[in-house]
């Protein structure tokens, strides 16, 4: 099953137990808070790996006790229907910690 909204700049791809969804940079800069850096930055993410939990608001608090590096907290985006937090791994890439339904 395949999934594409232009207006969001996403698309969706669904075979069995496999989902990737597909974000524009510029999706993924503004859902993270780097939308004002300019594209050709180096710090800018090019990639978010993206995992579904049982519950976003206990993982965020037990990574932040670890001192996992956090960009934001865990908030609700209702334009998805989710739970989403975002943090860094030690090598910098952008990782999604989401719940649905909110």
């Amino acid at each position: 099953m395949r999934f594409y909204a232009e207006e969001m700049q996403f698309a969706s791809f669904h075979t069995g137990e496999t989902q990737i969804e597909i974000f524009s940079r510029h999706q993924i800069s503004e859902v993270i808070g780097e939308k004002n850096l300019p594209a050709d930055v180096e710090s800018q993410s090019k990639f978010l790996l993206s995992f579904e939990v049982d519950q976003v608001d206990e993982f965020y608090a037990s990574l932040k006790s670890k001192e996992a590096l956090f960009l934001n907290e865990p908030h609700d985006r209702k334009a998805w229907n989710a739970r989403v937090v975002h943090l860094r791994d030690p090598d910098g890439n952008v990782i999604e910690l989401y719940k649905h339904p909110l």
